[in-house]
């Protein structure tokens, strides 16, 4: 119960910043589109990993789990 509350107020925190955000961006818009901030891509720097490694780390979490799960069963 408390999980589920912590992700709705997680979402609704998120929620709020997003929408702070496009007031800004509107307000540069709306007064002086010539200012308005460039957009800064999040994901620029990283670096994409292969389908390989990523199915490899899900495998792993999964194959932790289920030893997690059945450890406490026996």
């Amino acid at each position: 119960m408390r999980g589920e509350v912590r992700r709705i107020e997680t979402e609704h925190r998120l929620a709020r910043m997003r929408n702070h955000e496009l007031a800004q961006l509107i307000g540069f818009a709306f007064h002086d589109p010539k200012k308005m901030p460039k957009f800064e891509d999040s994901t620029e720097g990283r670096k994409a990993i292969s389908n390989e490694v990523a199915n490899a780390k899900v495998r792993g979490f999964l194959i932790a789990l289920s030893q997690k799960k059945t450890a406490g069963r026996g």
